[in-house]
């Protein structure tokens, strides 16, 4: 999703919860990066069901400040996907 080669490394489950409450579980898959312009070296990625269908929608997050690492990367996600639906 980012263009540049990337080699999977491991996929680890992540169950974040607000309150008690679970906001999302899952696998996300960690990528090493070569060359991104951004100078990230590692991204996060997963898909979920959308609700419609058997759609899935794909993300794949960069591994930069404060992104370190796969539960970052989701709450990172969640966060901007908040921000999203406020404005």
């Amino acid at each position: 999703m980012h263009g540049v080669p990337a080699t999977f490394v491991e996929s680890i489950e992540v169950d974040e919860r607000h309150e008690g409450k679970p906001v999302w579980q899952g696998a996300v898959k960690i990528f090493e990066l070569n060359g991104h312009p951004s100078g990230a070296k590692r991204a996060y990625a997963w898909s979920y069901l959308t609700g419609v269908g058997t759609k899935r929608r794909f993300m794949a997050v960069l591994g930069l400040p404060p992104v370190d690492g796969p539960v970052m990367a989701v709450r990172a996600s969640i966060l901007a996907d908040e921000q999203v639906k406020r404005n």
